[in-house]
């Protein structure tokens, strides 16, 4: 399973945009674990889960590239050793639009993956008691 996000970002003071993908690859058993929430209408808390482990590496490491120009550059990472040997490698592709200023810009992944889950949380609905059971479930499958 592939999950992709998109951020972009502008300023009114600053004469360019930036644009950062961040691509997540699920191994085969982040995949299984996945489908398993898919299956049971809860395809959504997979996709929280997932977001959730990749800021949880987050915090603990610094995820941050330098645009030097307005070529793309990437920055790759694995959030692996998880639980029954899950595994996401990442991908991070971001580069500038507009104006080169020729200032050096930092992009900070860490605090991208922080922003994407709390965006993706603020917009769940609380799980109903028979959701719970069904996680309940699924994690000790």
């Amino acid at each position: 399973m592939i999950l992709r996000y998109t951020l972009v970002e502008h300023s009114k003071e600053l004469p360019f945009t930036i644009l950062t993908e961040i691509i997540v690859l699920c191994n085969e058993q982040a995949t299984a674990r996945y489908r398993k929430y898919k299956d049971a209408g809860l395809g959504w808390v997979g996709r929280l889960t997932i977001t959730e482990a990749l800021n949880e590496y987050a915090e603990q490491n610094e995820l941050k590239m330098v645009l030097t120009d307005q070529r793309q550059n990437i920055f790759e990472f694995s959030v692996g050793g998880l639980a029954h040997n899950r595994r996401y490698d990442v991908l991070v592709k971001s580069r500038w639009l507009g104006e080169d200023t020729g200032n050096d810009i930092l992009v900070n992944i860490g605090n991208h993956l922080k922003k994407l889950k709390t965006y993706i949380k603020s917009i769940c609905r609380p799980l109903t008691q028979e959701e719970q059971h069904k996680i309940v479930a699924i994690i000790n499958s």
